[in-house]
């Protein structure tokens, strides 16, 4: 339900602070609170929504703002919980790599924007892990000359003085024990070992060849995210302040978790109760009974019909009030496909979808089905095909990912052992999988994630060459 209020942009996240109001605070703290006031109580014992989180816009303001002030109480709490647990989590690793604290991250906000409907936390991390690389190379196509000579000035001087402390180490390690400034020079001599490594990681490894349309095509690869308004202007400044925000910086992420713990209060009391009747109109028409399940968000049905962009494939009936934005829908049933080779698609636009995709690729690989049935993946798996036992994009995909890993001496396969392969014979529901996360052993990770960039990368050019001029969809 998250996913989709982010994507249909229903929710009012801003920083209410002058110059940050573009910044989207969407952190651990707050999506606790959404959590307990939203999302986890608006279902009674029977997984139905209750009443009121349709019908009642003015509880939820009442539930909002009670929150806010229970936030506000236990703030000072707050804080020192998230001191405590940071230093636990990261000493160790700030201890052995220092420079760690000029790394960069991608956002809890990202995290929810780029997630996929019916996508499993382990998968996302998995696909954005192999993603950052390419996010990295992107940022670093945009330097700052400032940062960059401030960094080079206090490594040199750092590292100076860090050599005469090791120097003097080297002479008489008795003069280690001589203090300055209350410290012996052994402690001097770490710190200034830290300074010098934070400072070495600010100043990167040189300025890469400037194709910012390059680094940002092979960070789509993975993260499936390529705004109409991006495409063309990855060397604009939007874009990569944009970007920037969603890509930051690990201590200021942490800043910004801090800060949340006082301004979390405020968007409780003021900004969120604005939108509580777009945030019930949305759980009204963007939710369905699921007989065994209960109630859940439509748009994890992949109901094309509903919800599907004629950008992307999906029928041009749909209405701008209920279909998913940038294509999210199409996206994520690709990578669902992609992900469990086991699911058939029960619908036949859902299976057109898929089909446009196979029938885009190459003509030398075209003429050969996007759909496999699973006696085909069986008796593959029972032959010991050296090949991927994965249906979903077709016999290009398949050879080109099976090309890539035997370059590199990666060989595996998707499908469960033989003796097990009946047990897939009746495939799930997406909303019964979102529930039941897929096995891991089911999954290789490299495999995995080449497959499903390949079916996005397809995916993307087929619609790639629509009229930008039109309203975006």
């Amino acid at each position: 339900m998250l996913i989709g209020m982010l994507n249909k942009g229903v929710l009012a996240l801003n920083i209410p602070i002058s110059g940050l109001r573009r910044r989207v605070l969407l952190t651990k703290i707050m999506e606790w609170n959404l959590r307990y006031c939203i999302l986890d109580a608006m279902f009674d014992k029977n997984f139905r929504i209750k009443h009121e989180f349709k019908h009642d816009p003015e509880h939820l303001r009442k539930r909002l703002r009670i929150l806010a002030a229970a936030n506000l109480l236990v703030s000072p709490f707050l804080m020192a919980f998230l001191l405590i647990y940071f230093f636990m989590r990261n000493a160790e690793q700030f201890y052995h790599h220092p420079s760690s604290v000029a790394a960069r991250d991608w956002s809890p906000y990202a995290r929810w924007r780029l997630r996929e409907f019916n996508e499993v936390g382990h998968l996302l991390s998995d696909r954005l892990g192999f993603s950052r690389d390419a996010a990295s190379k992107y940022v670093a196509q945009f330097p700052t000359p400032i940062v960059r000579q401030v960094a080079k000035f206090v490594a040199f001087v750092s590292g100076s003085f860090a050599a005469m402390v090791l120097f003097l180490a080297i002479v008489n390690d008795v003069l280690m024990e001589r203090h300055l400034a209350g410290h012996n020079l052994v402690y001097w001599g770490a710190c200034l070992g830290v300074v010098l490594a934070v400072s070495r990681s600010l100043i990167g490894e040189g300025v890469p060849v400037f194709d910012p349309e390059d680094a940002m095509t092979k960070v789509a690869k993975h993260t499936h995210f390529m705004p109409r308004h991006w495409r063309g202007r990855a060397h604009t400044r939007e874009v990569q302040e944009q970007f920037e925000r969603m890509y930051s910086y690990k201590a200021l992420l942490f800043v910004e978790e801090l800060a949340s713990v006082f301004l979390a209060p405020y968007i409780l009391a003021v900004s969120l109760p604005r939108c509580a009747e777009a945030i019930c109109a949305f759980i009204r028409n963007n939710s369905i009974n699921v007989s065994g399940i209960g109630e859940v968000c439509s748009l994890a049905q992949f109901d094309l019909e509903r919800h599907g962009s004629r950008r992307y494939g999906g029928p041009s009936t749909v209405t701008r009030e209920h279909r998913s934005r940038q294509g999210k829908m199409e996206k994520s049933l690709v990578s669902f496909a992609t992900t469990y080779h086991f699911w058939e698609p029960p619908h036949r636009l859902q299976r057109d979808v898929l089909d446009s995709v196979h029938s885009h690729v190459p003509p030398q690989h075209q003429g050969e089905s996007i759909l496999r049935t699973l006696d085909e993946r069986t008796s593959r798996s029972a032959a010991g095909s050296s090949e991927f036992g994965w249906s979903q994009v077709g016999n290009f995909a398949t050879r080109e990912v099976h090309n890539r890993c035997r370059n590199v001496s990666i060989q595996g396969s998707l499908l469960p052992p033989s003796g097990d392969i009946g047990s897939c014979s009746r495939a799930p529901s997406p909303s019964l999988l979102v529930h039941n996360e897929a096995p891991r052993e089911l999954l290789d990770v490299g495999s995995a994630v080449e497959r499903l960039a390949l079916a996005q990368t397809a995916l993307q050019n087929v619609y790639h060459n629509a009229d930008l001029t039109k309203p975006s969809a």
